[in-house]
């Protein structure tokens, strides 16, 4: 529709603007020592966990680099309305109804869940980082974010 590549829009409509100045797309831009390392517990210790390996395309969707902070601005800016109106969002964030009766938890790319009145969305991102925005009711209400 741009008739421009995609990281250009990205950083156009969404990065400068965010001031995400740590947000880049390809592994050779992410030094090895400065990606996160996931633990779990072992032994009454952290220990590094073992990984199933992923080939180095598979360490972020659409090959995303990114920091916490970075992280935490979007997903701020999408819960204010910033990036799209949130009446937009929760109406894109429902469950959508399958042709045999049932709901889908995943809709427009985030998975959706709810409980205790709670609505949580989020996503995956590759094998080591997770994001979720948290609200009840409506993100006008207050949200929370969480990335880890």
């Amino acid at each position: 529709h741009y008739r421009t590549p995609y990281p250009a829009i990205a950083r156009e409509r969404i990065l400068q603007p965010l001031k995400m100045t740590s947000t880049s797309w390809g592994i050779a831009n992410v030094p090895v020592e400065s990606a996160a390392v996931p633990y779990i517990g072992k032994d009454g210790a952290l220990q590094p966990a073992n990984e199933d390996p992923w080939p180095n395309y598979g360490w972020a969707h659409a090959d995303l680099q990114t920091t916490v902070g970075d992280m935490n601005r979007f997903l701020q800016a999408l819960a204010t309305g910033k990036l799209v109106r949130t009446a937009t969002l929760e109406k894109l964030w429902q469950p959508q109804k399958l042709s045999g009766g049932g709901s889908n938890f995943f809709s427009t790319g985030w998975d959706t869940t709810r409980s205790d009145g709670y609505t949580q969305v989020g996503h995956d991102g590759g094998t080591r980082v997770r994001a979720r925005l948290a609200y009840k009711g409506t993100l006008a209400s207050g949200y929370w974010v969480f990335v880890y």
